[in-house]
């Protein structure tokens, strides 16, 4: 009985913080598809960003994900590959670099 009460209030959650998603994220389109333009995506802000577009702030959001990209993935791909073919699974680093990941992910570390 408390499994299923759990259960249900779980999937209650779930479906309400859709719900609230997909309306937030249909205003949003309904709403701000009209004011879309090529202008207002390849022009600068004017009036303190109270006119004008966006550009530079696309181009430096670009820019900051090319960076962020750039230092996570190789970073990422030799802790992997560190992980997979070199560490000894005993090994006290590799250890806590898996209950590191494992944390970050979100999974329990099952023994």
């Amino acid at each position: 009985m408390t499994d299923r009460l759990f259960t249900f209030i779980i999937w209650f959650a779930v479906v309400l913080v859709t719900s609230v998603l997909c309306w937030m994220l249909g205003e949003v389109i309904l709403k701000g598809l009209s004011h879309l333009s090529w202008s207002f995506l390849r022009d600068a802000p004017r009036q303190a960003g109270r006119a004008g577009g966006i550009a530079p702030i696309l181009l430096s959001t670009g820019l900051i994900l090319a960076v962020a990209l750039s230092v996570a993935l190789p970073f990422g791909l030799a802790v992997a590959v560190w992980l997979a073919e070199f560490s000894r699974h005993h090994q006290r680093t590799a250890y806590i670099t898996r209950l590191s990941l494992d944390v970050l992910a979100g999974v329990l570390l099952h023994q």
